[in-house]
C-alpha cells in the first residue's frame, strides 16, 4: 500500500489531507481482489460532541468529538464486525523524534480512559461505545499519517492512546485546564527504536494495538484485526445498523455497506434512530482466510524468485 498511495500523492493536484490519504487507502483496498471497501465523508459539518468525565479540565467534565472517524471492518469468513473511533493526523514534516505531535490532552483522556459518555450530536452516540467490550483495547486509536525520515514517502502508525506518553501533568492548576493543546511523545511498546517496520510487539491473536507501517496496518485490516466486536444483537448492534444504513446515503461505494447489512439481516428490521448527516468513516468488507492464503501464496513465491 505504501508505495501505491505515495505515487497517487505524487500525480495529484488536489489537497492531500487525513481525508484525500482515507479515500486513496479506500480506493487501494478496493483494487486488492480481496477486499471491498468505501469512505464516508462527513455531511453538513455535523460534528459529533460527546461530554465525559475529565481530571483535567476546569468545572470536571470536558466535551470533545468522540474521534475525527470510524472504521468498520467486516469479515466473510468469521462474520465477524469491528469498529474502532480513530483520531486521525497528518503530520507532513519528517520527524526528528519519533514521532512527536502536538494533541489535544482532553480527546488522548477520553480515548485512553473510554469513559461512558453524553451525547451532545445528532448521532447518537450510545453511552458506552468506548466500553462496551472492555476485552478489546482497539475500540480506540490514533492514525497518523507521517513522512518516512529515509526517503521522505508518506507511511502511517497506528497505536492505541496508551503508547502515546502521558504528558506532564505538573503545570496542571488543581482547577484543571481550559485548554488542552500539548506535546505527546510515541512509545513503541516494544522498546524498539521507530519506526520499526518489521516490529510484531503490537499484533496477538485476536487484535492489533500498534504498528508503524501502514503495509502492515493494510494486513491487519485485511485480517479483520483493528477495532472491537459488534454484537450481532442489542444496544450497540442496533445503532451500529441504524448509521450503517444511513451511511449508504453518503458512501462512496454503498455495495460495501450492503454486504454488511444483509448478512446482520438489517435490511428488515427497522430502527429508532434519526440521524442528521453521519460522522465520517472508512468501511471494509474482507475475507481474513482468502487474505491469508494470499500471504501465503506471496511469500512462497518470493522464495521461488
Amino acid at each position: 500500500m505504501k508505495q501505491e498511495l505515495n505515487s497517487i500523492v505524487k500525480k495529484t493536484s488536489a489537497k492531500v489531507d487525513e481525508v484525500f490519504l482515507f479515500r486513496t487507502m479506500s480506493d487501494i483496498l478496493n483494487r486488492s481482489g480481496i477486499s471491498y471497501s468505501t469512505y464516508v465523508e462527513n455531511i453538513h459539518g455535523t460534528r459529533g460532541l460527546v461530554e465525559f468525565p475529565s481530571r483535567f479540565r476546569a468545572g470536571g467534565s470536558a466535551i470533545k468529538e468522540l474521534g475525527d472517524m470510524l472504521i468498520f471492518t467486516f469479515d466473510k469468513c468469521t462474520r465477524d464486525l469491528r469498529m474502532c473511533v480513530l483520531q486521525a493526523k497528518y503530520r507532513k514534516r519528517r520527524y526528528y523524534n519519533f514521532l512527536n505531535i502536538r494533541a489535544d490532552l482532553f480527546q488522548w483522556e477520553l480515548l485512553l480512559y473510554k469513559p461512558n459518555i453524553i451525547d451532545k450530536s445528532a448521532f447518537h452516540f450510545p453511552s458506552n461505545i468506548l466500553n462496551f467490550t472492555p476485552d478489546y483495547k482497539s475500540i480506540s486509536a490514533y492514525g497518523i499519517f507521517y513522512r518516512d525520515n529515509i526517503c521522505g514517502d508518506i507511511d502511517f502508525l497506528y497505536t492505541i492512546p496508551k503508547h502515546f506518553t502521558i504528558p506532564s501533568i505538573s503545570s496542571i492548576p488543581p482547577t484543571g485546564l481550559l485548554h488542552g493543546d500539548t506535546s505527546f511523545q510515541f512509545r513503541c511498546p516494544n522498546t524498539l527504536g521507530s519506526p520499526n517496520y518489521i516490529c510484531m510487539a503490537g499484533i496477538s491473536k485476536k487484535e492489533t494495538i500498534e504498528t508503524c507501517s501502514i503495509d502492515v496496518f493494510e494486513d491487519q485490516v485485511q485480517l479483520c484485526k483493528i477495532g472491537a466486536p459488534i454484537p450481532h444483537n442489542g444496544p450497540i448492534g442496533d445503532w451500529t445498523m441504524a448509521l450503517l444504513k444511513k451511511m449508504r446515503e453518503y458512501a462512496d461505494n454503498p455495495v460495501v455497506i450492503n454486504e454488511i447489512l444483509r448478512s446482520y439481516e438489517a435490511e428488515r428490521l427497522s430502527y429508532n434512530y434519526s440521524f442528521n448527516g453521519t460522522p465520517s468513516a472508512l468501511i471494509v468488507v474482507t475475507d481474513s482466510n482468502k487474505y491469508k492464503e494470499f500471504c501465503l501464496g506471496r511469500e512462497s513465491s518470493k522464495y521461488k524468485n
